[in-house]
C-alpha cells in the first residue's frame, strides 16, 4: 500500500499544475466560508500509512490525493472533511511548485545562474509587502508583483500602460478593459509614467453610468 501511495503521490506532483488550473477554473479554493461543510473523497488508509507524523502535512496530502482521484474518476473512496487550513496549505504548495517549474523551464536551458526564487519571493514579493507597495506612492510595483498578487488572491489584474512608449502614432491608447472576464473578481490598474506608480482604475460601463 505504501508503494502504491508513493506512486500516486508522484503522479499528484507531476499533475499539480493541471490541478492548480482545475481549481482556478472552478474557483474551489476561494470558497473558504463553505469549505468546512464540503465533503471531499479520499482513502484514509493510504494516508495513515505515510511515514510522516505531521497531521497537517497528512491532511494536505489527503487533499491533493483526493483531487487526483476526483480528476481520474477513481471509485471505491470514502468521504472526509477537509479544513480550510489544509486548503490554504495545498494552494501554497501548488504556488511553490509552479515557481519551481518556472525555474527549471526558463532558467536551466539558457545556462543562466539559477536565482533563489523562494528567498526572492518571500523577501520582497510576499503578499503583505505587495499590498504595502500598492498603497505607497513612493514604491514601484512591477509586473511580477502584480502577477504574484493576483495569483495569491485569485483575481485577474489588467494593467493599462499609458506611458509615452505605449501610445501609438495617432496619440491613442485604449484604456477600456475586456468584458469577458473568466475570474470571479477583476481589478484594473493604470500606469501614467514609464517609471511611475501603478494606480487602481475604477471602471464603470457607459450603460450603467448613463442610467
Amino acid at each position: 500500500m505504501e508503494k502504491i501511495f508513493s506512486f500516486i503521490k508522484s503522479l499528484v506532483t507531476i499533475n499539480i499544475l493541471e490541478q492548480f488550473d482545475y481549481l482556478r477554473r472552478w474557483n474551489l479554493l476561494s470558497k473558504r466560508k463553505i469549505v468546512q461543510e464540503t465533503l471531499i473523497n479520499t482513502n484514509d488508509e493510504a494516508i495513515n500509512k505515510t511515514l510522516s507524523n505531521n497531521v497537517f502535512e497528512k491532511e494536505i496530502l489527503t487533499y491533493l490525493y483526493a483531487l487526483w482521484k476526483l480528476q481520474h474518476d477513481v471509485c471505491g473512496i470514502e468521504e472526509i472533511k477537509i479544513t480550510p487550513e489544509a486548503i490554504e496549505g495545498a494552494k501554497f504548495l501548488m504556488v511553490l511548485k509552479s515557481i519551481n517549474v518556472f525555474q527549471y523551464m526558463f532558467e536551466y536551458p539558457r545556462n543562466i545562474k539559477c536565482r533563489d526564487f523562494y528567498n526572492h519571493l518571500f523577501a520582497k514579493r510576499n503578499p503583505k509587502q505587495i499590498m504595502l507597495k500598492l498603497n505607497d506612492i513612493n514604491e514601484k510595483v512591477d509586473q511580477y508583483d502584480l502577477a504574484l498578487f493576483s495569483d495569491t488572491v485569485n483575481i485577474k489584474l489588467q494593467l493599462f500602460d499609458l506611458s509615452l512608449k505605449h501610445i501609438n502614432n495617432h496619440n491613442i491608447c485604449s484604456i477600456y478593459p475586456s468584458t469577458d472576464c473568466k475570474y470571479g473578481n477583476e481589478i484594473f490598474m493604470v500606469k501614467l509614467k514609464e517609471n511611475g506608480s501603478v494606480f487602481p482604475l475604477y471602471h464603470l460601463p457607459d450603460d450603467i453610468f448613463f442610467k
